[in-house]
This record gives structure tokens, C-alpha cells and sequence, in this order.
């Protein structure tokens, strides 16, 4: 049976209450995806810690805090809810209300929530333990009154006027994660609660990696995966691998498509490599140029345009070039101050890195572009600012639909010919410990990790940047990375940046052109 996240985040927050405890009040926002499946648990963990966990949830039955209102508080609450009108707290039976000053109509769900979190915070509640957990469902309210709640909750507890020197105020609001908004929020969430995991967001490994980057002149690799596009409105590349399946599949309840193609290609004879060791291993790691192997195989002598799910990709990367999001003015920013630096790689089929680009760039994506151009793209890794920025596009381009996957029969024996030369050549040129940031990346194409199975141990100075990591990236690194990083003394967190590709890559091309000026 999973064990609830829940519970590690209890352990986590008993670890971050014990650590700060005799010194100043501390905060740990954080934010869970499911958090009514793990309520009753966290107000049981809360009161064995002796704290206490407050609910604030306009949709159940809501016990009023006890008085009186501490009107250092109540100043606080009053001047974050000035835009809604001035908010009234009145103390009846030793509790503690609030409301809207001249509003008769009932109030809107998402108000009384703000209102019942006004009435907490300015109550003597906060008073009465040193462990304050108060979980909040923020999901259904409009993106203004989000805001205002997150503001109200994560006040810095150092002006509450708190009666406890060492208190610890936990806010935990119920929310699906917006990662470009939510990362962004000051102060940002420290935790992240999935179905399956917390999360730490730490601002230091971030920060480091961007110090890194700006202060050594050594080329640098960005590569995309199929999450540095989703921002500008192109799905996951399992959203297409689902539709590709069922085309030739047919429709199957929620989650068996992937069991069912397991079936078809057993059926025709049709495994790579490697690919019949698990069936649960197949189904966890299936991607979508694995399952376009066998749709262009459907195909035979047709154009792959002919594949409905090739004709939805090139309507959905024609229309993401019509918006220039932060993630994708930030990579162009950076091709202009880093020539001669700069690399950029990525396994997405879109136009979204060259097109409009301003700086020179040379777009490889077709075996013979490779061959062509190796010793081009090595004497820019040696130095050579003056020669284009190269973007390789390392499954083809969605311009050219007979280019995707073009080695997709050997893509379990990893990236031989061209392409495989090309990444060789970069690495020789630079030298070890080649400065690379995978960028939005599942680490499930078996091409990809092939060749990086096959690299010495400081090949590569590799980061990840990921809003929500997860069994993919732990499967890959447990099988090529841990057993080369426990000489190193190096873990997944100690590599792990938390944050949305378009966050990460504007704060990089902001600290890059500071550094240019």
C-alpha cells in the first residue's frame, strides 16, 4: 500500500519545527494537490506535536477562533483585504468573526474564505501553540482572491506580534500547481505534496546553478524537453502518444492504452531491444517516438502527414509560434550575449527555439545536417563567438515531417551515426564536465540514455530543471547516476532545480545579460 505523503511531510515539518525552535518565528508554506486525503492525518500529526491544525474551508461546517482580536493582526488582515472594503472583526461568546463592512448579500465561497482566514489570523489563535498548521482550499477561488489568501497566510511571522518566540506557522492550501505562477509567489511554497511525494523547492541549489553558469565561460548545453514547450500551449508528448495509440488501437479505459500497444507489438513481432525484460517497465517508460515507430510503420509508403497525430502536431506548433512566452524570449536572450557559449539541444519536433530568433543560428535536425556540419559545431565549442549559435534537433523537426525519428529503428542501441558523432565531438572539444541543463525532460527516451550510459563519470555537469519531478527521473537516475555519483558524494537533490522552464530560464537570461552590461 503507498505510504500517504501526508506522513513524510509531518516528519519534514517536526524536523523544521525542532531545528528552529529558541529562535525566531519561522514559515513553510506549502502546497498539496490532494490535500483532503490527508487532513485528518495532518491534524492528528499536528495535535501529537503539540500544535494545532486550523481549517479553513468555506464548503464545511467552520468553528470561529477563540478571542480577543489582537489588533496588531487585525491591522495586517485589514490592509492585504483593502481592495475588497474595510473589514469589520467582531468578538462574540470569546470567538472571533469577521465580515465585510455595509455587505448584506451572502458571501461568495471564495470571500468567506478570506473572511475566515482574517478572523484566524487576527484571533488569539496563533497565540496559543508554537506549531500553527493551517490548511486551507484555495482551488475553486479566482486568481485575484488566491493571491489575498496566499498574502494573508504567509505574513512573515516576525510582524504578528506572536506571544511564542520560536512559533512555526505552517500555511498548506489545497491547489493544483500553476508553476509559473505559483513558483513566483513571494514567498514562494518551500514544499510540494503530490499523490506520491513532497517535494523541497530550495532556492539555494537554483541560485547556485545560475552563479555557475554566469561567472564560467565554459560551453554551456540547454536541453529541451517536451516541458520547455508545454507553456506555450503544446502538450506532453503522452498526450500525443495516447491519441497515436489510439488510432491503431482503438479506445481503451483510462491507463491501459500503453498495457494494450504492449500487446499489438508482441503480436507482430515488433520489439526493440531490451524491450520484452518487464511489461510494467514498457508500459512506465513508453514514449511517444516509440509509439510513432509503429504508427509510420501503419503508414507504409504514405507521408507521415497522412497520421492524424502528425497532423494535430503541426497545427499545435504552428499556432504555440504565435505566442512568445518567458521561457522562449529567454533562450533568444540568451543566444545573443552567449555566442560562442552556448548550445542548445532538444528531442521536441516544434519551431519554438529558432523561429524569430535574432541571433545567427544553424538548425540541425536531418542525419546528413549532422555529418555536414561536425566540424562547424566543434570549432564553435572550441571558441569561436563569430560562427552561429547550433540548435540540434535531435528527432527531427516538425517542419519537415519525414524527419521525425529518422533513426527510430535503433533508437534502444542509443545515438549512433551522425547525431551519436555530433555529441561525441562536443564532448571531446569541450573537455570533461561539460556544464548541461536538462530542461523540462521525462529521461525516458532510450536513445538519449543509451548514450549517456556509455559517457565517463565527469562527462557531464548536469542539472535538472523540473516543476514536478517524478518516477521517470528516479528511474533514470538510479539506473546510470547513482552508482557513479556515491564516490562523488552527489545526490538527485543536490542536482534538482523545482521550478517551471519558463521561470528558470528567465531568471538565467536576466543574470546572463546583467553580467554582459
Amino acid at each position: 500500500m503507498p505510504r500517504p505523503p501526508g506522513l513524510d511531510l509531518l516528519r519534514i515539518l517536526d524536523e523544521e519545527h525542532q531545528r528552529d525552535r529558541g529562535g525566531q518565528p519561522s514559515l513553510v508554506p506549502c502546497i498539496h494537490e490532494e490535500l483532503d486525503k490527508d487532513l485528518e492525518l495532518l491534524a492528528a500529526g499536528a495535535r501529537r506535536l503539540g500544535g494545532a491544525l486550523f481549517t479553513i474551508d468555506a464548503d464545511h461546517e467552520w468553528e470561529h477562533p477563540p478571542g480577543p482580536v489582537v489588533a496588531e493582526r487585525a491591522g495586517i488582515v485589514e490592509g492585504i483585504l483593502a481592495s475588497l472594503g474595510s473589514i469589520d472583526f467582531i468578538e462574540d461568546n470569546n470567538t472571533v468573526m469577521a465580515r465585510l463592512v455595509g455587505k448584506k448579500t451572502p458571501e461568495e465561497p471564495s470571500l468567506v474564505l478570506l473572511l475566515r482566514a482574517a478572523a484566524l489570523i487576527a484571533s488569539s489563535a496563533y497565540d496559543n501553540f508554537d506549531l500553527i498548521v493551517v490548511a486551507a482550499d484555495m482551488s475553486s477561488a479566482d486568481a485575484v482572491r488566491r493571491e489575498l489568501l496566499w498574502k494573508m497566510l504567509t505574513v512573515d511571522p516576525v510582524d504578528l506580534t506572536l506571544r511564542k518566540p520560536s512559533t512555526t506557522i505552517v500555511p498548506i492550501v489545497r491547489s493544483r500547481l500553476q508553476a509559473d505562477l505559483d513558483y513566483r509567489r513571494q514567498p514562494s511554497p518551500r514544499y510540494i505534496v503530490r499523490w506520491d511525494r513532497v517535494l523541497l523547492r530550495s532556492e539555494t541549489i537554483r541560485r547556485h546553478a545560475i552563479h555557475q553558469i554566469v561567472r564560467d565561460d565554459r560551453p554551456l548545453v540547454l536541453f529541451l524537453g517536451a516541458g520547455a514547450s508545454a507553456s506555450s500551449g503544446i502538450p506532453l508528448g503522452n498526450t500525443y502518444r495516447d491519441r497515436a495509440l489510439v488510432e491503431f488501437l482503438g479506445d481503451h479505459q483510462h491507463g491501459e492504452h500503453a498495457a494494450a500497444f504492449f500487446d499489438f507489438i508482441h503480436e507482430r513481432n515488433r520489439f526493440l531491444p531490451g524491450e520484452t525484460r518487464s511489461r510494467e517497465q514498457f508500459v512506465r517508460q513508453l514514449t511517444l517516438e516509440r509509439v510513432l515507430r509503429e504508427t509510420f510503420s501503419e503508414l507504409g509508403y504514405r507521408p507521415r502527414t497522412a497520421s492524424p497525430v502528425i497532423q494535430e502536431l503541426v497545427d499545435d506548433c504552428n499556432r504555440a509560434l504565435q505566442y512568445l512566452r518567458p521561457g522562449r524570449k529567454a533562450i533568444h536572450q540568451l543566444a545573443h550575449h552567449m555566442r560562442g557559449r552556448l548550445i542548445v539541444m532538444t528531442v521536441n519536433f516544434d519551431r519554438l527555439i529558432e523561429a524569430d530568433m535574432a541571433a545567427p543560428n544553424t538548425v540541425l535536425y536531418r542525419p546528413q545536417d549532422f555529418t555536414d556540419n561536425l566540424d562547424t559545431i566543434s570549432k564553435y565549442v572550441a571558441g569561436h563567438p563569430d560562427l552561429p549559435v547550433p540548435i540540434l534537433k535531435l528527432h527531427g523537426s516538425i517542419d519537415d515531417p519525414e524527419s521525425l525519428i529518422a533513426t527510430i529503428d535503433t533508437t534502444s542501441a542509443g545515438l549512433g551515426g551522425s547525431v551519436g558523432r555530433m555529441l561525441n565531438a562536443i564532448l571531446d572539444t569541450a573537455g570533461h564536465s561539460l556544464r548541461w541543463i536538462w530542461i523540462g525532460c521525462s529521461m525516458r527516451d532510450q536513445d538519449v540514455n543509451q548514450w549517456l550510459g556509455g559517457l565517463a563519470l565527469d562527462a557531464l555537469d548536469d542539472w535538472w530543471v523540473d516543476p514536478l519531478p517524478g518516477q521517470s527521473l528516479d528511474d533514470f537516475i538510479a539506473a546510470t547516476r547513482a552508482p557513479r555519483w556515491t564516490p562523488l558524494n552527489r545526490t538527485l537533490d543536490d542536482r534538482l532545480i523545482i521550478d517551471s522552464a519558463d521561470g528558470f530560464l528567465s531568471e538565467l537570461a536576466e543574470a546572463v545579460a546583467l553580467r554582459a552590461t
